[in-house]
Order: C-alpha cells, then structure tokens, then sequence
C-alpha cells in the first residue's frame, strides 16, 4: 500500500528565500489525508510566527506529500 509524509517548507517572498525543508516522518495513509494535515499545519505555523515578521517578509508556507514505499 502507498503512504506519505508531508513535507513542509517556509518561504519569505520578498528577500526570495525559503528555510530547508522539513517533515516531522509522521505516515500518512492517503494522499488527502496528508494534504488536509498540511494545510492545517500551515494554518498553526502561520498562527505562531510573529504577524510584523509575516507582514514585513510576506511569509508562505509550501507544503507537499511524499510518497513512501514500503511503510
């Protein structure tokens, strides 16, 4: 059975940088399970960064799901 990990990157727009990616290795069964994890995730970081450093740097958040094989 294919599984996932979702993988996680914060990106600031204006100085055009994004931080290396990260994955907390959870194991996802579906790929909408990982994308709904992923945009709830997002959600949480974007609550907990600084809003005057969201703002200033126009902070996203990409996400994505890796499949995995033999999980």
């Amino acid at each position: 059975m294919v599984k996932f990990i979702l993988v996680l990157q914060i990106c600031h727009t204006l100085s055009n940088v994004c931080d290396n990616p990260i994955s907390n290795q959870q194991i996802y069964n579906s790929y909408k399970e990982c994308g709904i994890d992923g945009y709830k995730k997002s959600y949480e970081i974007m609550n907990f960064l600084d809003e005057k450093d969201l703002n200033y740097n126009r902070t996203v958040i990409r996400f994505w799901c890796e499949e995995i094989k033999n999980a």
